[in-house]
């Protein structure tokens, strides 16, 4: 994937997707291809540091980091996802970008603990569905985390969230996580 880095890279569903399956390189890789008339290895044209950024919130982002993140182990691997329909992107969308990175996802909530911790995906528009899985005993005893998609920046303590080590996105200020304690 190409992107140019400055002043900022859009955080688009591409780009989630390519952090989990290929090298994202600055334009000047693709100059240097063309100049040598062959593709030419990416090592001196892969992203580094840069500011990722959605909806006018900008976040310092190290693509190096990611890619080494992403080459140790799928960044999702062992974690499910119930994506509710109100999700933005869409459920389609956030399904492509899990399962690249290495997550499943189940298309209705089950009604016995899963094997593996369940995370919910999901808006404030969802509130019965939520209430309906943070009353589930199952749920509680297996401390599922649950997720709320914002759809403004994200206040202090959101922020404050998305840094805490029970985050499936730690770097992500658009996702906040938080343990359901029901």
């Amino acid at each position: 994937m190409v992107v140019e880095p400055s002043p900022s890279v859009s955080r688009t569903i591409k780009l989630l997707v390519a952090v989990s399956v290929c090298d994202i390189v600055t334009p000047e890789w693709v100059d240097a291809c063309r100049a040598a008339d062959q593709f030419v290895p990416v090592d001196a044209y892969l992203l580094g540091e840069c500011t990722v950024s959605s909806k006018g919130v900008k976040v310092p982002w190290d693509a190096a980091k990611a890619r080494t993140r992403a080459a140790a182990a799928p960044c999702l691997r062992g974690r499910t996802f119930y994506i509710t329909k109100t999700t933005s992107p869409d459920a389609d969308k956030l399904k492509i970008i899990i399962e690249k990175a290495g997550g499943a996802t189940v298309e209705t909530l089950p009604t016995t603990a899963p094997r593996s911790p369940l995370v919910v995906v999901c808006t404030d528009r969802d509130r019965r569905e939520l209430q309906r899985l943070q009353a589930c005993a199952a749920f509680r005893r297996e401390r599922s985390a649950v997720c709320r998609t914002l759809t403004r920046p994200p206040s202090p303590r959101l922020r404050e969230c998305a840094t805490s080590r029970s985050c499936v996105t730690p770097s992500c200020s658009r996702i906040c996580c938080s343990k359901s304690t029901a």
